[in-house]
């Protein structure tokens, strides 16, 4: 572990119609890692105990991965215990790592958002992983006009169109349609003018659709 940290806190995440699982976590590493976090506990007044209803623990579970070793894998370890609740399926897994992305962007973690688009991105490379039309409903649900998320989803179905096959009943929506039309528009346009540097699937360059990490952030990672 890369820090030393004493005070702890049992954090249950989770509801009781779904997986709940707590985890003890130290207190000044998710400060350190998160500013949502600092708010959180300044304002915490339940001792040693804190519970997140709304979040899903499997997907937590690979946030505390994060804390505490900076790494997200990109395929699962079967044997890890948060998997024993259900079998491995990639769909699954897939869907974690979209759902992490999201986590990280309400934790106001802009290193692990950028991480996680990274796994994401070697998942696909992988399992030569197309998107669903209910994962591009969930990021548009999820996210908000302009997010980078947002915009890699849509790069990476304009860069495969033979996968943009969906059932009638399963569409995504309209705003997916009116964004892929705009980057297939914008994308013709520099082909045109000669202007296209890079060919290769958005899943081979991620870190072009990284968000800004802060001064601070970066300070506390270097520390």
């Amino acid at each position: 572990m890369r820090h030393r940290y004493d005070e702890v806190i049992n954090m249950t995440v989770g509801e009781s119609n779904a997986i709940v699982r707590t985890f003890t976590l130290h207190k000044d590493l998710l400060r350190h890692r998160s500013p949502w976090f600092m708010a959180k506990l300044e304002r915490h007044s339940g001792g040693s105990d804190l519970a997140l209803p709304l979040e899903e623990a499997e997907v937590f579970y690979l946030f505390v991965r994060w804390l505490y070793t900076d790494c997200v894998e990109h395929e699962p370890h079967q044997n890890d215990d948060i998997h024993s609740y259900d079998l491995f399926e990639p769909m699954e897994y897939f869907e974690r790592l979209i759902k992490l992305y999201f986590l990280a962007d309400r934790m106001q973690t802009a290193d692990l958002m950028n991480l996680s688009i990274d796994v994401i991105g070697k998942f696909i490379q992988t399992y030569r992983w197309v998107f669903r039309s209910e994962q591009i409903n969930l990021v548009y649900e999820k996210t908000k006009t302009g997010s980078e998320l947002r915009r890699f989803v849509v790069a990476q179905c304009a860069h495969s169109p033979h996968t943009l096959n969906w059932e009638a009943a399963e569409q995504p929506c309209m705003q997916f349609y009116i964004d892929l039309a705009r980057h297939q528009s914008e994308r013709l346009q520099a082909l045109e003018e000669d202007s296209l540097d890079r060919m290769d699937a958005p899943a081979q360059r991620t870190a072009e659709y990284h968000v800004a990490v802060t001064t601070e952030q970066n300070r506390d990672k270097s520390g």
